[in-house]
């Protein structure tokens, strides 16, 4: 919060990064929501990932070989 900062006032400020990037910042690629307001998600940051993490990946995968059984297995029985 800002210095002085008065409960209910309105937020205005600035931020400036002389020579950062997203990368040294550790934003990553994706798409950034910034949220002003009130409720449970008020003055909240959302990030949706354009690339999938890996872990995001490895159920995915488990997924597909858990539903290519299941074929497998429905076709031996026909």
């Amino acid at each position: 919060m800002p210095v002085g900062y008065v409960s209910e006032a309105a937020l205005a400020d600035t931020m400036t990064f002389n020579g950062a990037t997203f990368a040294t910042l550790g934003f990553t690629p994706g798409t950034y929501t910034s949220t002003w307001g009130t409720g449970a998600n008020a003055d909240a940051l959302t990030v949706t990932s354009a690339v999938p993490e890996p872990s995001t990946w490895a159920l995915r995968g488990l997924g597909v070989a858990g539903l290519g059984l299941t074929l497998r297995r429905r076709a031996a029985r026909a």
